[in-house]
């Protein structure tokens, strides 16, 4: 019988946002959520078949991705609220939890979940921060989907948050468990983003 890893679903899932996104899209924040979304359904897809076919060669990609995608949720949802694209000049410090983990893959992957932990928790406490100013603070939202783009800048604030705890336990349960409940866990955190 065939085997589909929930993250999977939720690939495909998100596969079918992007290519509605792509259609409605065409200012440069909304490019960026196009970007967000893309690097999530390819972490979804390296999630898969991390826990679900045990493929592990490709964990230094998905942690440099998902380091960067926690900064691109913070650089996308900023520029919603003041339209300013993203400038080398002022934005390079967010190029920094990427580039970080990259290092960490090359000299010392260790403190990698650690280091991802700390970035989850961080853009995510930002955007929850951020997100405290209420819809009025997305000042380049249309009215109409203000509430709208509150809610994802909620939900995606929340998420990271979630993913930094996920990450804790899936750590955890390696270090004293010998790794037999992380599948669980992955499937069980993919249940509410399906």
């Amino acid at each position: 019988m065939l085997f589909i890893p929930l993250p999977f679903v939720v690939a495909l899932l998100l596969l079918i946002l992007l290519v509605q996104a792509t259609r409605r899209v065409d200012a440069p924040s909304g490019r960026l959520f196009i970007a967000l979304i893309a690097i999530y359904a390819v972490l979804s897809v390296l999630i898969g078949l991390r826990w679900g076919y045990g493929v592990r060669m490709l964990l230094p990609v998905q942690s440099v991705l998902a380091a960067g995608w926690a900064s691109l949720a913070w650089l996308s949802f900023r520029g919603l609220s003041d339209g300013r694209a993203i400038q080398m000049a002022r934005d390079w410090p967010h190029l920094a939890p990427g580039f970080a983990i990259l290092v960490l893959v090359v000299f010392w992957p260790a403190p990698i979940d650690l280091a991802l932990i700390v970035i989850y928790l961080g853009y995510g406490l930002a955007l929850l921060r951020f997100s405290m100013a209420g819809a009025d603070g997305l000042q380049m939202v249309r009215l109409d989907e203000a509430l709208l783009a509150h809610r994802a800048l909620l939900t995606t604030a929340v998420a990271l948050i979630v993913f930094a705890l996920i990450d804790l336990l899936i750590s955890i349960d390696i270090r004293f468990l010998d790794g037999s409940h992380s599948a669980a866990i992955v499937a069980i955190a993919n249940l509410p983003a399906l």
